[in-house]
């Protein structure tokens, strides 16, 4: 008799544990963000290391939000670590270096080679996606940056043109709808470029936030391209 009991509380207890399984409201699943098209960088609206430094406001306070401020962007930077093609050349957003007291010539150049990955970015961009890639190709440089969205990460020889270096450890996921690059310096930094779209909104938008390392201070800035054809086309 005990038995019986016994299997008849543990029936019952998975019954209504299944029960609360199936009543269970599923998560709602956030579209992919539609990057792909034709994108023109404007200096206009997009912000920089040193306009952030000037206003102290996050650069992406204001980008998530539906206004665009009129800031005069720098340029758009030079060739960065991860693409295939030329390599050759920089543009006009520099280095961007933060020097630190104390810091090792080493280190230096580290984040030297960090804050140019950070400012990298072609004045054009033609950008196609699947549901398990996006690649990102820089016309007027020559080159290509397949991302695959899987999160893992993917070690890479520091570019030609880095003095110190660093290695990269890259990686690239969809998270909330948004599109996350991370690529890491060894001994220098991390830079996480997130790609996003707003609703209504015809608009590129990427947050680019640079943190770790040497780099003791965060920083955080935003770069906004034009759709130069339709995106999804």
């Amino acid at each position: 008799m005990k038995i019986s009991l016994v299997m008849l509380a543990c029936t019952a207890c998975a019954s209504a544990g299944a029960g609360a399984a199936t009543s269970r409201a599923p998560q709602p699943v956030v579209p992919h963000a539609k990057l792909a098209g034709l994108w023109q960088y404007d200096a206009r609206v997009s912000t920089t290391p040193g306009e952030q430094a000037i206003g102290g406001q996050p650069a992406d306070s204001e980008a998530r939000g539906r206004g665009r401020r009129g800031m005069g962007g720098r340029g758009c930077g030079g060739m960065g670590g991860g693409y295939r093609g030329r390599g050759e050349g920089e543009g006009e957003g520099g280095g961007g270096e933060l020097p630190v007291a104390g810091m090792s010539e080493k280190a230096r150049l580290r984040v030297r080679e960090t804050m140019r990955l950070a400012m990298d970015a072609g004045p054009v961009l033609q950008i196609r996606q699947t549901d398990s890639t996006v690649l990102v190709v820089r016309p007027q440089r020559d080159d290509s940056l397949l991302l695959h969205a899987n999160g893992l990460k993917v070690k890479q020889p520091a570019p030609p043109w880095a003095e110190g270096g660093g290695a990269i450890e890259l990686s690239s996921l969809w998270a909330s709808g948004e599109f996350f690059v991370t690529r890491a310096v060894d001994g220098g930094g991390k830079i996480t470029e997130i790609y996003y779209r707003q609703p209504d909104d015809p608009h590129l938008y990427v947050v680019v936030r640079v943190q770790g390392g040497p780099v003791r201070r965060k920083i955080e800035f935003r770069r906004v391209y034009d759709p130069v054809t339709s995106p999804g086309s």
